[in-house]
């Protein structure tokens, strides 16, 4: 059997744009996209910068049969790229 495998990308509060990227780039359809205030379980005030409710919680990506999801994590705005988690 073919395995699929999903990547889930984390933006640190860059995520709306690397959609936006990837939806011109590579054709890709917003499957799902939630935001931090839409949470039915909202996160303690001590997890979340102040001014983060409009940052992507969660999103699916398709691009061709291959879903991609992302979000924007802590929302530092300071992405490293420090490894891969699959």
């Amino acid at each position: 059997l073919p395995m699929k495998v999903q990547a889930y990308l984390n933006f640190d509060g860059r995520c709306e744009e690397a959609i936006e990227f990837y939806r011109k780039a590579l054709d890709a359809k917003v499957d799902v996209m939630m935001r931090f205030h839409e949470s039915p379980e909202p996160a303690p005030p001590e997890m979340m910068p102040p001014g983060t409710e409009q940052k992507i919680m969660h999103s699916a990506l398709r691009i061709g049969e291959s879903t991609l999801m992302a979000s924007d994590c802590h929302c530092t705005g300071k992405p490293k790229f420090e490894g891969i988690s699959l």
